[in-house]
Parts: structure tokens; sequence; C-alpha cells
């Protein structure tokens, strides 16, 4: 996951210096895979259910209070069980 995220961080950095980011969450990281969502946000609560969490890279993204976040492995980094609406 470390090799994932290490080179999925400079990439949303990127794209969101092109114009074309996203700063939504739609890659989920589980144990041992990483799943990206283009669904609705149906589904991407769906994923977090199933013990999933979604990881974001976007320069001073902010996940609401009331979820949960934690540390990815990259610095910058964070898994969230929040989806953006």
């Amino acid at each position: 996951m470390a090799r994932f995220e290490a080179a999925f961080k400079p990439r949303q950095a990127a794209d969101l210096a092109a114009g074309e980011g996203d700063t939504r969450t739609r890659w989920f990281i589980g144990q041992n895979f990483a799943a990206r969502i283009f669904a609705t946000d149906s589904d991407e609560r769906d994923m977090l259910s199933l013990g999933t969490l979604g990881l974001n890279c976007a320069p001073h993204y902010a996940a609401p209070p009331q979820s949960t976040t934690q540390p990815a492995i990259v610095e910058g980094c964070i898994l969230t069980n929040y989806v953006d609406a």
C-alpha cells in the first residue's frame, strides 16, 4: 500500500494543478487492495460498510469533523470514512 499511496499522491496533485483533478475521495483502501469507484454516493457508502477507508491526498483536504480520519502511510494523505456528496 505504501507504493500505491506514494504513486497516487503526486498524480492527484498534478491532476489538481492541471485543473483536471478531483478532491472527492474515489479510491477505497482495504487491507491489501485499492479500488477506484466511479459510482453513486450509495455505492461509495457501501464500500465503507465493507471496511474500506477512502484515500485522499489533496492538499488542504479536510473531512468534516463528524467523520473518522487517520493518517495514511504517505505523509500528507489521509484515510477517511467520509464520502463527499
